[in-house]
């Protein structure tokens, strides 16, 4: 007996995302057994969008996922859950955070560490999960088309994605079940806590999902085990395409080396022109005089790059960007 056609919209709010909910198959995989799938994705960089429609199924559509921008009162409540949820699960990774605060930014480091002991003393994190449950997020009204006769909300992070948070409220308000296919490569409490936490998040090991249970509170049955499906293509060497034809659809030589330069984030590193600058020219002299081919990454929550013109004018240079393909 098959099952009940359900009709499913996916929130992909970066690159990442992209490919473990669209390249992986889940996508393609959801429409072949009957079900309708919607996807919301960000404004792209020129050209980005037409490029990564070859790897949607013909039948879903596409519609526009809203950056939402900073307000002073959800920024605040993000804070003081940010520092209750770090003290109660006492992960080494937010001492370290911590730590790095008060060398770099010391003055601030003072005022936050005020504003947070004052937090502890006030406020219960069940307290401020309210509130940030019942605080409206930008967008929720514009959002009602796009979850009119949706059956489920997927989403690519835990609740914390700040693009994808009033998306979830929305859905929740609907009494729509919110689906997290988690897409992250380490420990999954490490990263944020959950602001408004989905009903079922997916996992890829059993650590993992003691970990969403102790720190994220759901029941067991509702975070699923499901593997590393983004990483299934390694595992199958007949399925990805060999080095010299990869190279040639790139329209490069395949007799010369290949470097790929996986960039940063560029908030964090705003200078990636310059590197990207230098390692090309360095690739144009290396391999012995002949050159080497370079395929330049962009981090995948940088949709905004854009390094076109620089690779037209450097012939063995490609661009891979977040959501598509090198060009």
């Amino acid at each position: 007996m098959s099952s009940p056609r359900k009709r499913l919209l996916f929130s992909v709010p970066y690159g990442l995302a992209f490919r473990a909910v669209v390249a992986t198959g889940l996508v393609r995989e959801c429409v072949e057994q009957g079900h309708s799938a919607r996807l919301l994705l960000p404004r792209l960089a020129t050209g980005d969008e037409a490029r990564i429609r070859g790897q949607i199924p013909a039948d879903v559509s596409i519609g526009r996922l809203r950056t939402v921008p900073r307000t002073a009162r959800l920024t605040l409540l993000k804070f003081v859950k940010q520092h209750l949820y770090n003290r109660r699960t006492r992960s080494r990774t937010f001492a370290v955070k911590r730590e790095e605060r008060r060398h770099r930014r010391p003055v601030f480091h003072l005022a936050a560490s005020i504003a947070e002991r004052a937090a502890e003393l006030c406020l219960t994190e069940g307290q401020v999960d309210g509130w940030l449950a019942s605080a409206p997020q930008p967008f929720e009204r514009d959002y009602s088309r796009d979850l009119q006769d949706i059956d489920a909300l997927v989403i690519t992070k835990p609740g914390y994605h700040p693009d994808e948070l009033p998306l979830i409220r929305a859905s929740k308000r609907s009494g729509i079940p919110v689906v997290s296919v988690d897409t992250t490569w380490d420990n999954v409490v490490s990263k944020r806590p959950a602001y408004i936490c989905p009903d079922v998040v997916t996992v890829w090991n059993p650590l993992m999902q003691s970990e969403v249970v102790s720190f994220y509170g759901l029941d067991p049955s509702a975070v699923p085990i499901t593997g590393g499906p983004q990483f299934d293509v390694f595992a199958h060497p007949s399925d990805l395409p060999r080095r010299d034809d990869f190279i040639r659809s790139l329209g490069l030589d395949p007799g010369r080396k290949l470097i790929v330069f996986a960039l940063n984030n560029p908030t964090l590193t705003p200078a990636n022109p310059s590197f990207v600058a230098a390692v090309a020219e360095a690739a144009r002299r290396t391999n012995d005089g002949r050159g080497a081919n370079l395929v330049v990454r962009l981090h995948p929550w940088d949709r905004d790059s854009d390094y076109e013109d620089f690779a037209r004018k450097n012939p063995h240079v490609r661009v891979e960007h977040a959501f598509g393909r090198p060009s």
